[in-house]
């Protein structure tokens, strides 16, 4: 079992745990990245969510912003996607308390 916290999606709440797969490269390479997880059945038919989760930064206004993607997958085989996006100034004080926040819960 992973060592996370649980995430509250749409349709229902998933525990800590779980298959992680670290992606790297290129746009074109996730692609491609998914295309080889669904052939080797990481994603199948028992599969109820993938969870993305990325930060990104832009140095020109020095913010990283933190990106979750999820796709829950129904029974019935349609599918539900989400996504968030929270942005955090480098410089500012709600990165600062965000921060220790975090590191207290973490820790």
């Amino acid at each position: 079992k992973l060592d996370t916290c649980i995430y509250v999606g749409d349709q229902t709440t998933y525990s800590a745990g779980g298959y992680v797969y670290e992606f790297r490269g290129s746009l074109s390479d996730l692609h491609q990245d998914l295309t080889t997880l669904r052939e080797l059945q990481w994603i199948d038919k028992q599969t109820r969510a993938v969870l993305i989760q990325l930060n990104l930064y832009t140095p020109n206004i020095p913010m990283f912003t933190s990106v979750v993607i999820l796709v829950e997958i129904l029974s019935s085989s349609g599918i539900v996607p989400t996504a968030s996006f929270k942005p955090f100034d480098v410089n500012g004080k709600q990165f600062l308390f965000y921060l220790k926040i975090k590191i207290i819960f973490t820790y």
